[in-house]
């Protein structure tokens, strides 16, 4: 071989080894899906399907600022089967994209199985971390609202821009665009009995599930559960049709981690429901659901709400949902009851019965009792046969203070008066703070538990209490600075009721009453501060409620009042029953 021979003959291998690596180089992997352009307070959302197992490359820019402890824009994948997240940007390592403080850029490698997808991104104007929360929308200077926190910020001009920056793709050498098929997700799930989702503020649905045969029924629920809080902001319940008991409730323990907000819960597990008619009921407060996230949304926003799926050994021809349940018409109703408010109904009962009894009201914290509430008493003595107890409601959704009475009531036969009073505020149409899931139904309502036959329950006119059974004396109503006084005749020992409300305040009464013998005018009985009880409303409203013998003879009844404080005029919470303001005396019925 020639010397020249020689001296091209390394060139010619080096460039056959070039092209022998060049062929053997991978394909590019090629970008399947792709999200930009986040907006401010907005979900974007895609579907794609697998029809075999893919590795994917995950390359995503979210927004997480130096201070704080969450992602404000980020994306995540879910299995549209399962409804479990199998990718979260919040989730994994990430580093901070090159100047930028706040732009964070995540790459990841995951494999997926065949099946169906969804690709999620989602930027908040709401930032937290720290202790402290900023809206980004309504912002201007962060150095100054940060207080120093951003030294090396840009302004929230910027940082807005910096959401729009914001990308997640996906990318494959396994597979081709092409090939790929994609979708609107929906967030349904295949097989669901009945499905309430996506839910916006202010929702409340009412469900009926006529159950055959005994079944197990899987229960899928994306809720609002804050961390400290007795009852779910966004939740449900089930109650039996037919004697008003929770065989479910939506509990902290029975939920977990929804992804996004610390406050968004899932529950996801099984109830058996024997035989019987059910009610579904779900509601949504004012704020953070489909409609508008006030915070990081779940990882699976399209089921916020409830959803029932078939459980173990499911027979679907022994459920039957029932979309358009009510309660049917009530016995007597008293709802969308405004600001003090005072209702009266009396009614009778021809034979014993069970009643079903609807009735919010506004638990007041401070006094210990209710502010606005529904109670029955016996016709012709006030007594009450039943009231709204803190330890008998739930919570009526919305602000923690509304509460739910949602029974059966058994009553005898005889006549009672029904009541509803509301104080000076929090009432239908005039909240001053979130209503409940149904504000319709703020007052009291009643219904046959299904026993009760024509003529068995009827309303009564109101009565004037003079003319009330057993009653001999009747001083109520009384005003400011009054004296009234009546006389009765006793023919023989007899033994009476003293129902008496009055204003007493430091161990001393102001408004009160007292009996004395006509001819010595000895005081037999005197409505004194120990003697009485609270009468509901004010601290300084109080009841006595007792029976006391007295000798034949004639007595002077006596009742009088300050300047202030009085029937129809309070200058605090009236009593629970302001009309009795005065006293009554009536025979006492014979105790057997």
């Amino acid at each position: 071989m020639s010397r020249l021979a020689r001296s091209l003959r390394p060139p010619a291998l080096a460039l056959v080894c070039c092209f022998t690596t060049l062929s053997y180089l991978p394909a590019a992997a090629e970008t399947l899906v792709r999200i930009d352009d986040y907006d401010l307070d907005e979900i974007r959302s895609t579907g794609f399907e697998l029809t075999r197992k893919v590795r994917l490359e995950v390359e995503a820019v979210g927004v997480r600022p130096r201070w704080a402890s969450d992602f404000t824009a980020y994306a995540w994948i879910l299995d549209a089967k399962t409804r479990e997240t199998v990718w979260s940007q919040e989730q994994e390592r990430s580093e901070r994209v090159r100047d930028s403080s706040s732009l964070r850029r995540t790459r990841d490698e995951i494999e997926l199985e065949p099946g169906r997808y969804e690709l999620y991104a989602w930027a908040g104007s709401r930032w937290t971390g720290r202790g402290i929360s900023i809206h980004l929308a309504d912002t201007e200077d962060w150095h100054d609202i940060a207080h120093g926190r951003w030294d090396d910020e840009r302004s929230g001009r910027e940082l807005r821009s910096a959401v729009r920056d914001c990308w997640v793709e996906l990318r494959s050498e396994d597979v081709s665009k092409r090939d790929l098929e994609t979708f609107e997700p929906t967030g349904e799930i295949a097989g669901a009995v009945y499905r309430a989702a996506p839910l916006g503020d202010h929702q409340f649905v009412q469900t009926e599930l006529v159950v055959d045969r005994p079944v197990s029924v899987r229960i899928y629920a994306v809720c609002e559960y804050p961390r400290g809080f007795d009852d779910a902001a966004d939740g449900g319940w089930i109650v039996d049709a037919a004697t008003r008991e929770r065989v479910w409730d939506l509990g902290w323990r029975d939920t977990r981690k929804g992804g996004g907000a610390k406050k968004n819960r899932v529950h996801d597990d099984e109830v058996r429901l024997e035989a019987g008619r059910y009610v579904l009921c779900y509601g949504t407060d004012d704020s953070h659901s489909w409609e508008e996230w006030n915070a990081n949304p779940p990882d699976d926003p399209m089921n916020w709400g409830i959803t029932l799926l078939p459980g173990k050994d499911f027979d679907s021809s022994a459920l039957h949902v029932n979309e358009k349940y009510t309660r049917g018409d009530p016995l007597f109703a008293a709802t969308k009851v405004r600001d003090g408010d005072w209702i009266e109904q009396p009614f009778r009962l021809a034979r014993d019965a069970e009643i079903q009894v609807l009735a919010l009201g506004e638990w007041d914290d401070g006094e210990d009792e209710f502010a606005d509430r529904a109670w029955i008493s016996r016709a012709g003595n006030s007594e009450i046969v039943w009231e709204m107890r803190y330890r008998d409601t739930e919570h009526a959704g919305g602000a923690p203070k509304n509460r739910m009475f949602d029974g059966i009531v058994k009553l005898p036969a005889g006549d009672y008066v029904a009541h509803y009073e509301t104080d000076g505020s929090h009432s239908y149409r005039d909240w001053n703070a979130d209503r409940p899931y149904e504000p319709e139904a703020w007052g009291l309502a009643m219904w046959s538990s299904g026993a009760l036959q024509g003529g068995d329950f009827a309303l009564l006119e109101q009565k004037p209490r003079e003319q009330l059974p057993n009653v001999i004396v009747q001083l109520d109503q009384v005003g400011d600075d009054a004296r009234v006084q009546e006389e009765f005749t006793l023919d023989k020992p007899t033994r009476v009721r003293i129902y008496a409300l009055g204003e007493g305040v430091g161990g001393e009464m102001y408004d009160f009453g007292w009996i004395e013998k006509k001819d010595t005018g000895q005081v037999v009985w005197e409505m004194t501060y120990r003697a009485t009880r609270a009468a509901g409303g004010a601290r300084k409203n109080r009841m006595f409620d007792g029976e006391v013998l007295l000798d034949a003879g004639t007595y002077v009844v006596r009742y009088e009042t300050d300047d202030s404080h009085s029937f129809p005029d309070w200058n605090d919470r009236r009593p629970r029953d302001p009309r009795s303001w005065g006293i009554s005396i009536s025979r006492a019925e014979a105790k057997e």
